[in-house]
Parts: C-alpha cells; structure tokens; sequence
C-alpha cells in the first residue's frame, strides 16, 4: 500500500480563493481496501472515518471474510450504520486522545 493524495480543487468566494477541497480521496480508499480484500494473507482492514459512503467497501471486505475496525469520531459524529457491517468500532473522542497522549509532568 502506499499513501495517495488526491487533487486540490480551490474553493472560490466572490472570485477569491478562499480554500482547498480535497478531491478523489475516496475513490483511492475505495481501491486499496476492494483490493486488500481479496488478498489471502490481508486479516484485517481498519478505517478511520465517518462517513456512511465508505460503508458498503467494509462490508464487502467483511463479506471476503476479513475482520472490519471502524475508528470514528465523537459517537455523534458517524453513521451508525457501520455497526452493522463492522467487527469492532472504537471512539476515537477526547478521553481516547487524552489516553494515547499523556500531558507530561
């Protein structure tokens, strides 16, 4: 697997630019886990997202019998539709970011 970047499409505002909008980034996610699905030794495929669009690439690899972890936002901050389609699914909220990052002493 390798990191992909999809394209930046600038986000105009009185014909001023005034931000980026990530653009085909699903479409490569989309890919690599269809296509990780299908590889034997692949056990697991993990997503950390939110959005309901990426619901029916977990349940095709949960389909190819590989083990699905969904890592979201806050639990009112996605589609709880995952629930159904993934093994496991975690918070990734404040209490988990104060977990995995100490304040130090």
């Amino acid at each position: 697997m390798a990191v992909r970047l999809g394209k930046l499409k600038p986000l105009y505002r009185e014909e001023q630019i005034v931000d980026f909008i990530q653009k085909q980034v699903d479409i490569f996610v989309g890919i690599d886990i269809c296509t990780a699905s299908n590889v034997l030794h692949v056990k697991k495929i993990v997503l950390l997202a939110g959005d309901g669009d990426m619901l029916p690439l977990l349940a095709h690899a949960r389909d190819r019998g590989k083990l699905t972890s969904l890592y979201h936002g806050a639990k009112d901050s996605f589609d709880h539709s995952f629930e159904s389609v993934v093994d496991e699914h975690f918070s990734l909220g404040a209490s988990f970011f104060k977990k995995m990052f100490p304040k130090k002493k």
